[in-house]
């Protein structure tokens, strides 16, 4: 798992998370591998900071027929 400070993209990820481009959040990524090392998912957040506000995105893919990562 990594994981960095990152400014809020411009377009999708502000309007999505309802906040100014150029924000501070931090952004996880994840990939989950089976004992066999085959990747069996991925996932993307994006967390805001602050005490009471809590935004997040996050999008998973599975491996299956036709994907192509």
């Amino acid at each position: 798992m990594s994981s960095w400070v990152a400014p809020v993209l411009a377009g999708g990820h502000a309007r999505d998370l309802d906040c100014e481009p150029g924000v501070p959040l931090l952004h996880l990524e994840q990939l989950g591998v089976t004992r066999d090392g085959t990747r069996c998912w991925w996932a993307s957040e994006h967390h805001l900071p602050g005490e009471l506000r809590y935004g997040l995105v996050r999008t998973v893919a599975q491996d299956g027929p036709g994907s192509s990562w």
